[in-house]
């Protein structure tokens, strides 16, 4: 769809607060300071990866190179210079000056040249971007977003005086510049969170993180021991809620023979270099948890409705931590369809495709709610939060592998 509202009407209620002037200053179309060229529709079959001259498509804007090659005349009509001004006509209208070698310019791409004697380019840099906001907001995203040469020609720009739009620029880049200095510095920081995070968890769930404490404290039990006391609860659960369940259906049992159906948990797969501290033992999910399912499989799309029970996805489930952004909803009525993928508290979800291993646990605070195709660890026999940090410790995220399965 196209850009449809009145533009001024858009700059005046400026909603986005990046569309405001001073009082002194005056407003322009942007048709009466720059020209606006349109990119030409150049034939798709003569575009290669490697062979002739360089051509910008939309989706080059932004990453500012291309990887798409044109073999075929040459107009230098549609030559783009580094430093020029570029904006996306489809989608979600990107603004950005183009730093690599001069390239051709495509459809649906425009390239803006502001006359240098009225307006800076880089202020004009600065500024579009705001209004192509405005207008993408009050574009309909129905079918894809189209932005005409037109919409853009008619933009109200501010006009400051000319040295104000130097002085308002040398302002605006060294600031920006600072801004990018201090997100690059809190990006090396965030790696290095989560490099210490990795190591944390690696010596954790390898024992070396309590290994001076065990040296003086003697446990209570041994690994062994405490995963043959899980075997036992285990069974012993199982037993009592089948017995209820076969009482509930009208059917108590005469005999023990019901007892044979139990089934019995595998034990993991362990490779004989994977040695652990002195007393510990392997165990696996199966073993310590009533059950391992996976969620819900099949198609969706008419089942959301806008309140209800929610219904957890895969980027619901970060690492040790449940995002409730995007959340979706499914009526009651599908929810006690899908009993196989309940969800409860405490249980603990494991992320089966994409970032395959990324596991958390399910908060109390979420409530009833279901999920899609997700590992689902059910009633976990040892503490969730402990699972959750060994499925996401970096050594041990392969383990998410055989766990996937049914």
């Amino acid at each position: 769809m196209s850009f449809a509202a009145n533009i001024d009407d858009v700059v005046a209620e400026n909603h986005s607060k990046l569309l405001g002037k001073h009082p002194a200053w005056e407003r322009v179309r942007l048709r009466e300071v720059a020209s606006v060229l349109n990119g030409f529709p150049f034939e798709s079959s003569r575009f290669s990866k490697s062979e002739g001259a360089p051509l910008i498509r939309i989706r080059d804007i932004l990453p500012g190179r291309t990887e798409t090659f044109y073999q075929g005349d040459v107009d230098e009509t549609f030559l783009v210079k580094r430093g020029e001004i570029l904006v996306g006509m489809d989608g979600d209208f990107n603004c950005a000056e183009w730093p690599g070698k001069p390239a051709l310019l495509n459809q649906r791409v425009c390239k803006i040249t502001p006359n240098a004697e009225f307006y800076s380019r880089r202020f004009l840099l600065h500024a579009l971007p705001g209004y192509l906001a405005a207008i993408n907001e009050q574009t309909s995203s129905i079918t894809v977003k189209h932005l005409s040469s037109r919409t853009v020609e008619s933009i109200p720009l501010p006009l400051p005086p000319r040295a104000e739009q130097e002085r308002i620029v040398a302002k605006l880049d060294a600031l920006l510049s600072r801004l990018a200095a201090g997100e690059a510095a809190a990006r090396r920081a965030q790696e290095r969170l989560k490099r210490y995070r990795a190591s944390v968890l690696h010596a954790a769930v390898t024992g070396e993180l309590t290994r001076d404490w065990r040296k003086t404290h003697k446990p209570e039990e041994t690994g062994a021991q405490l995963l043959k006391r899980l075997l036992t609860e285990r069974r012993a659960r199982w037993e009592a809620a089948e017995l209820k369940r076969l009482h509930v259906a009208g059917k108590p049992p005469k005999d023990d023979k019901w007892k044979k159906r139990y089934p019995v948990p595998r034990a993991c797969r362990v490779k004989e270099d994977e040695k652990l501290p002195r007393g510990w033992t392997w165990a696996s999910i199966e073993q310590t948890s009533m059950r391992v399912t996976v969620g819900h499989v099949g198609p969706m799309k008419m089942e959301y409705v806008e309140h209800g029970i929610p219904f957890l996805r895969s980027q619901n489930i970060r690492a040790n931590r449940f995002d409730p952004d995007g959340l979706l909803y499914i009526r009651r009525s599908f929810h006690e369809q899908l009993a196989k993928s309940k969800v409860f508290p405490g249980d603990v979800a494991v992320v089966r495709s994409g970032n395959v291993g990324t596991t958390c646990v399910i908060p109390e605070s979420l409530g009833e709610a279901n999920c899609a195709d997700l590992v689902l660890v059910q009633r976990p026999l040892i503490n969730s939060n402990l699972l959750s940090f060994y499925m996401n410790s970096a050594a041990q995220k392969h383990v998410a592998a055989p766990a996937s399965a049914p």
